[in-house]
C-alpha cells in the first residue's frame, strides 16, 4: 500500500552526543510533548541536519515537505546526496530542475535543499565535502537564500568533522534579515513549514542561526493510532485493538511498520497472531526488490540466506553484520564468512532489502530483534 500525502505532524528532539539510539528513545530521554520540536521551530536556522535510524520516515519527511513548497510555488529540490560521489549537481536533477534552478539564481528568493541520506554516501565511500562543494559550485552566491535539511543515521554522523564541512558552505549569512522580508519563497517556507497563516514575519528579527542538529522522534501510542488512522480509516481500529491487546507497541514505531500491518489487513483482512504477522513482514520485506540492484533473488533464497545470518548472530552473540571484511566492527559479523557459497552481488542484494537496516557505514542488523530470532525459532 503506497503512502499517501497525509498532514501528519512529525516531531523531534534536540540532538545530544549521549543519545542511545534504540527504538525506545521517546521514553528513555522522558520527553515530553512541550520538551519536542516541530518543523516550525527549524525557521531560525540556515541548515537543519536530522538523524534517524533506518526506516524512521528521514526521506519521507524529506519529500513530503518537498513536494508541499514546490505546491505553494517555492524554489524547492530534493538531492539524494550519493549521487554527488560521481556526478555533479546539474548532472542529478531533472532538466526541469535545472530550469527551475536557472529561475531561482536571477531572484532573491528562498530556495529550500533537501539533502538526502548522508549516510548513504558514505557508505559508498563518499566524502560529505566534496558534495557540498559540487552544491556550492553551481548555487555560487546564492547561497545566502538557500537553506539546507540533511538526514543522516545517527552511526554515521561524525559531529567534529561534519559541521565543519557543513559551517564552510553556510558561511556568514549577511543582511539576512533584509533580505527574507522581501523574499516571497521565504514566506512560502514559513507557511508550509509552521501552518500559519500568510501575512506573519517569515523569520525572527535577528539573523538566523547557522545550523541545528536534530533527532527524527520515534512515533507516541497516540501518533501510531493518528498516523493509521490517516493511512487508512477502516482499518485502523483494527489494528489499534490488536496492539493494545497485545502490548506490541514497541513493533509499530515507524510508519513503515505500521504500513506493513495495514498492508496485512487490507491483503488478508486479519493480522492474525504474533507468529502470523512476523512471516508476513520477513516476505514482505524480503519480496521488494530495489532499482540499484542488478540481480534478483529468489523469495526461498532470500529467506534461507536470512536464516543462516540470523543463527550466525545468536551463535556467535552479535548484533551487526559487517558487508565486507574491511568493516571495523567488533560487534559484527561478515556476511562472506556465513553466505560462503553467494556470488558478492546475492549477498548485496540480500543486505540491502528492508528486512535489514543500516546501522553504520558498512554494516546492518535485522530490522526488528524480534524478527532475527522468529526466522531462527521457525526455521
Amino acid at each position: 500500500m503506497a503512502s499517501k500525502q497525509i498532514p501528519f505532524e512529525r516531531k523531534f528532539s534536540n540532538y545530544l552526543e549521549e543519545h542511545s539510539w534504540s527504538p525506545n528513545i521517546w521514553a528513555e530521554q522522558g520527553l515530553r510533548d512541550e520538551d519536542t520540536l516541530q518543523w516550525k521551530d527549524f525557521n531560525r536556522y540556515r541548515c537543519v541536519v536530522v538523524l534517524a535510524e533506518g526506516k524512521a520516515g528521514k526521506t519521507y519527511e524529506f519529500k513530503q515537505k518537498h513536494q508541499s513548497l514546490r505546491a505553494e510555488g517555492a524554489f524547492s529540490f530534493f538531492i539524494p546526496l550519493e549521487l554527488l560521489q560521481d556526478h555533479d549537481l546539474l548532472d542529478v536533477i531533472t532538466e526541469e530542475e535545472e530550469q527551475e534552478l536557472s529561475r531561482w539564481m536571477e531572484t532573491e528568493d528562498d530556495a529550500v535543499f533537501f539533502l538526502d541520506a548522508l549516510d548513504e554516501l558514505k557508505l559508498r565511500n563518499g566524502t560529505f565535502r566534496k558534495a557540498l562543494r559540487k552544491i556550492q559550485k553551481e548555487i555560487g552566491s546564492n547561497k545566502r537564500c538557500a537553506r539546507f535539511f540533511i538526514s543522516c543515521r545517527p552511526n554515521d554522523w561524525k559531529t567534529e568533522v561534519d559541521l565543519r564541512d557543513l559551517k564552510a558552505l553556510v558561511g556568514v549569512h549577511d543582511s539576512v534579515t533584509n533580505l527574507k522580508k522581501s523574499c516571497d519563497g521565504g514566506k512560502i517556507f514559513y507557511e508550509i513549514i509552521s501552518g500559519e497563516r500568510r501575512g506573519a514575519t517569515p523569520y525572527p528579527e535577528e539573523n538566523p542561526e547557522p545550523i541545528k542538529v536534530a533527532v527524527l522522534l520515534p512515533l507516541s501510542r497516540k501518533e501510531v493510532v493518528s498516523f493509521a488512522r490517516l493511512q487508512n480509516s477502516s482499518k485502523a481500529p483494527e489494528l489499534e485493538r490488536h496492539i493494545q491487546e497485545k502490548e506490541l507497541w514497541h513493533l509499530y514505531q515507524f510508519p513503515d511498520d505500521i504500513l506493513s500491518a495495514l498492508d496485512q489487513l487490507v491483503s488478508e483482512n486479519r493480522l492474525g497472531n504474533l507468529e502470523e504477522q512476523l512471516n508476513f513482514s520477513i516476505r514482505k520485506k524480503l519480496q521488494e526488490i530495489s532499482d540499484k540492484k542488478t540481480t534478483s533473488l529468489s523469495e526461498d533464497r532470500a529467506y534461507q540466506g536470512a536464516e543462516r545470518l540470523a543463527l550466525a548472530l545468536i551463535l556467535m552473540k552479535r548484533r551487526s553484520i559487517n558487508i565486507d571484511s574491511r568493516t571495523l566492527n567488533s560487534d559484527g559479523v561478515c556476511v562472506a564468512d556465513i553466505l560462503t557459497d553467494w556470488s558478492f552481488s546475492e549477498r548485496k542484494e540480500l543486505l540491502g532489502k528492508p528486512l535489514f537496516d543500516l546501522t553504520g557505514v558498512g554494516s546492518v542488523r535485522f530490522h526488528h530483534r524480534s524478527i532475527q530470532e522468529h526466522i531462527v525459532v521457525v526455521q
